[in-house]
């Protein structure tokens, strides 16, 4: 089995106030994956979410990250989750990022609980410049033969703008 009680932190990274070029976005989050053969538990938080792009509007693209992703795959048993899980998509004047997908994986017998939030929601980009569009949901996805638990608070709520972005959705 495979356990982790550190947090993981994997966010894209920011452009600053005082970028120049007009070139700059947030970065894309990381990806990760736990992956285990008889049982996956994880305590502590892990946050793949988009960076922001904070700079004035025209120093860089003002477009926030786009969400990574996270995985706890199990070929059989226990997939447990205590921890925080966010795949936030970036913030950014112009267009917010795409929030990204958590996915509890595993064959038959394979089962998942999760006790902590989970955060999916689509970066806010900002109402008053013209255009602008929020970022879509993400996904929660629980591909198991059988969930036993799911009392964590989820949301996955499109980011705002002149446009907002869609929500997201968790199928189980």
């Amino acid at each position: 089995s495979l356990g982790n009680s550190s947090a993981i932190l994997a966010r894209g990274g920011n452009v600053f106030g005082d970028a120049t070029g007009g070139l700059g976005q947030g970065s894309r989050g990381g990806r990760v994956e736990l992956n285990g053969y008889a049982g996956v538990t994880n305590s502590a938080s892990i946050d793949a979410s988009g960076g922001h792009d904070r700079a004035a509007l025209g120093a860089s693209q003002n477009i926030g990250g786009l969400a990574g992703y996270i995985y706890l795959q199990n070929t059989s048993g226990l997939l447990a989750n205590s921890g925080a899980l966010a795949v936030n998509g970036g913030d950014g004047l112009r267009r917010g990022g795409n929030a990204g997908t958590a996915m509890f994986y595993g064959p038959v017998p394979a089962q998942a609980t999760n006790s902590r939030s989970f955060t999916a929601n689509g970066g806010n980009a900002y109402p008053a410049v013209g255009g602008s569009v929020g970022g879509n949901g993400g996904i929660l996805w629980f591909n198991v033969d059988q969930v036993l638990s799911q009392t964590g608070a989820i949301s996955f709520q499109g980011g705002t703008g002149q446009t907002p972005g869609y929500d997201g959705y968790a199928f189980y």
